[in-house]
């Protein structure tokens, strides 16, 4: 945090840049207070400005959870063995 602060002072940015204007906030707190989720005002609000011009500003929606590995009987497998490896020596031709 304190270097951040640091860097500010000298002039510094820190992240992209903002691709909000006045209209997309005004279009946001209009679609907040009609009790809209923020996933769907992100799909509505389009980028004006910058390298993703066009583009909506779409919040990532999380991957669904993966279905866990079972085995042929329909349980999970046990958890692997991890072996010690024996230490190499300075002499092996591997080290």
């Amino acid at each position: 945090m304190i270097a951040a602060q640091a860097t500010r002072k000298r002039g510094k940015t820190i992240g992209g840049a903002g691709v909000t204007d006045d209209d997309m906030l005004s279009t946001a707190l209009h679609l907040r207070d009609q009790e809209m989720s923020l996933r769907d005002i992100a799909k509505r609000l389009v980028i004006t400005t910058g390298a993703k011009k066009g583009q909506p500003s779409a919040v990532p929606v999380p991957a669904p959870p993966r279905p866990a590995r079972t085995g042929p009987d329909g349980r999970r497998p046990p958890a692997r063995e991890v072996r010690a490896r024996a230490p190499r020596l300075a002499s092996d031709p591997g080290a």
